[in-house]
């Protein structure tokens, strides 16, 4: 397992040189320059520990360790395309190497097993808005409000035996369960030239880590990087 994740993290080491050697002959993405055309580019980022109104675990919240699991750093790719020279309408792919489900449980006095501890690679989608506001001589202010599907590449087996009134176990029930869900991503950035600090979260009515309707926030920060115009 350890030399898989180091196997990952020099792969997106490579991954992130060859990008910055394709983008150094490049034009600048300025505020003047970019209507009509599309931009590619790359984000690092750090999703800080998460925080949530729920206090009761759900079924799925004891079987993943939730706040170990949004609590990572992604390496994003992102497409930009300007209708306007301040509006950009963009799509950006995270990918991650990160905690998955927790290992062998046994829940509730009816064994629940699942598989064991296990890490792998999550990927994350996002459909956004970018309005450019340029208040500074040579810099702009970024806002960001968007739609992301989270945790996708999560889903693990839950098997549920199930047993007579004489506690003897004739049979199991097979499940398939994962924890992505649906949030809306709100930002706030500052840009100059190729690169753009932000700061945003995401934040969800519909996880399934805690009883009830509860929200659930990942605040995040991120540094993105405009390699080339396509």
């Amino acid at each position: 397992m350890q030399i898989r994740k180091n196997l990952w993290r020099s792969s997106l080491v490579v991954f992130l040189l060859c990008c910055c050697q394709i983008g150094k002959s490049q034009t600048d993405n300025t505020i003047n320059e970019r209507q009509g055309d599309f931009y590619f580019s790359i984000s690092p980022e750090y999703r800080i520990t998460p925080f949530y109104t729920g206090t009761r675990t759900s079924d799925l919240g004891s079987l993943v360790d939730f706040q170990a699991q949004n609590a990572s750093t992604a390496v994003n790719y992102d497409f930009n395309y300007f209708p306007l020279k301040n509006l950009a309408l963009g799509f950006s792919h995270s990918l991650r190497y990160d905690h998955i489900v927790k290992g062998e449980l046994s829940l509730f006095n009816d064994m629940q097993t699942i598989a064991p501890d296990e890490n792998g690679l999550i990927m994350d989608f996002h459909f956004y808005l970018n309005y450019h506001a340029r208040i500074f001589k040579d810099s702009e202010l970024t806002f960001l409000i968007g739609r992301s599907l989270l945790n996708t590449g999560t889903s693990f087996q839950q098997i549920r035996r199930i047993f007579n009134e004489n506690d003897e176990p004739i049979g199991s029930i097979t499940s398939s369960r994962s924890s992505s869900f649906w949030s809306f991503n709100l930002g706030l950035g500052w840009k100059k030239k190729r690169l753009e600090f932000l700061g945003g979260i995401y934040t969800s009515n519909t996880t399934e880590f805690l009883e009830g309707s509860t929200g659930f926030s990942i605040p995040y920060i991120r540094l993105n990087y405009t390699l080339t115009k396509l």
